[in-house]
């Protein structure tokens, strides 16, 4: 099971375009999911790809219009990135 909470209703920003470490199972397309920016090198692109490969696992891929939108976000203070499952 995963450390990050399932978000639901949070919208993507427009200006811009997961043993699981990640909860990308548990998603549908629309949630997302918090991570702190700590001192891991590579956590956008770790995240991005536990994302595409979790996706391809469970059939859900870019041919279907299915794909992970990973952005830099502040929430309450914190600094870290905010993903979803999004599809087009």
């Amino acid at each position: 099971m995963s450390n990050y909470a399932v978000d639901k209703g949070i919208e993507m920003d427009p200006k811009g375009r997961s043993g699981v470490l990640y909860p990308w199972r548990q998603m549908t397309p629309g949630d997302s999911f918090f991570v702190p920016l700590n001192d891991v090198k590579h956590l956008r692109s770790s995240i991005y790809n536990s994302g595409r490969a979790a996706l391809a696992a469970m059939g859900l891929t870019r041919e279907a219009g299915y794909t992970v939108v990973v952005r830099k976000v502040t929430e309450d203070g914190v600094v870290g990135f905010r993903s979803w499952v999004a599809k087009a």
